[in-house]
């Protein structure tokens, strides 16, 4: 028998034997409540005591496995590839190195290739007029640079019987493209889509004002 029935009827007992002094003294509403009190813990153990037990559950059987093949379960999962192929960010200084390999028919090629050089010969004048009185006013924005709109041009030259290509701003000459660039400029001019960028730096304390010039190719 459990032992919370065993206890809840000892306490029902004890009410039943409490209720009948009350009776005898007169207290007959005391009485039956403590009466009262005991049948409900009577029938609370009879409850228990009558209620079984919920069987235990036990775990789903495991599914057995599905009947391979002994070739099937011979051959090994096939393998995922999880490299990851990352492209390179292009540098604009080796344009010339990119441009000659092919890419992968799998990569989509960027509209524009851009390729930042120093423009050679700044210290050189055009006529009676120094270059680097052109670069200084770029650099402060003098007049006619004050508008912050200027029309950089490149133009094909030739330099004793051999390619050269001037750098031009408003339509006065800053300079030229390197020796070591002629010749990728050369073979790309058709491609030229024209000079984006221009940078001034330098100046000051003696020292000569330099400028770069970023020049942006079409990808055909």
């Amino acid at each position: 028998m459990k032992k919370a029935v065993l206890i809840l009827w000892g306490v029902g007992a004890l009410f039943l034997i409490s209720s009948i002094p009350l009776f005898v003294e007169g207290d007959i509403g005391a009485g039956v409540c403590g009466i009262v009190i005991a049948a409900a813990l009577f029938f609370i153990g009879l409850r228990k005591k009558a209620a079984r037990p919920e069987p235990k559950k036990e775990p789903p059987a495991a599914t057995p496995a599905a009947t391979m093949e002994p070739e099937e379960a011979a051959a090994p999962a096939p393998k995922t590839d999880t490299t990851a192929h990352v492209t390179p960010a292009a540098d604009p200084r080796s344009a010339k190195t990119e441009a000659a390999a092919p890419a992968p028919a799998s990569e989509v090629k960027p509209a524009f290739e851009f390729l930042s050089v120093k423009v050679a010969g700044v210290t050189f004048k055009n006529g009676r007029r120094s270059r680097q009185t052109i670069l200084r006013k770029i650099h402060f924005k003098d007049e006619p640079f004050d508008k912050g709109t200027m029309e950089l041009t490149l133009q094909r030259e030739e330099w004793e019987g051999k390619p050269a290509f001037g750098v031009y701003v408003n339509g006065d000459q800053i300079g030229n493209i390197p020796a070591e660039y002629v010749s990728y400029v050369n073979d790309n001019f058709s491609r030229l889509d024209g000079i984006v960028n221009i940078e001034v730096y330098g100046g000051g304390e003696g020292r000569n004002y330099g400028a770069e010039i970023t020049l942006r190719f079409r990808n055909e």
